[in-house]
């Protein structure tokens, strides 16, 4: 395989996408450290369990969004299918 400058950058840029921690991010911003409530994970569900329903719901959005984001610079940069990129 010749990887190329672009498939280089696409593959540093998903893994900034990923390193994304919307739900840390969301419970800073309510004022909630999730790594000392509880279930001490970074994620959705215990931000839904200690901030609401409203948080959690928005954190699983741009978690999906985040995953969206990776498949399309996959979809972009490598010759798949559409049908395992929708799969992914």
């Amino acid at each position: 395989m010749h990887i190329t400058v672009e498939f280089g950058v696409t593959l540093v840029l998903a893994y900034v996408l990923g390193s994304l921690s919307f739900a840390k991010w969301l419970g800073q911003y309510r004022g909630i450290d999730l790594g000392a409530v509880g279930s001490g994970n970074y994620g959705a569900t215990n931000l839904w369990r200690t901030a609401g329903k409203k948080w959690g719901v928005l954190c699983l959005f741009l978690d999906g969004l985040k995953g969206f984001a990776d498949c399309v610079l996959a979809g972009q940069q490598l010759p798949l299918s559409h049908e395992l990129i929708v799969a992914a």
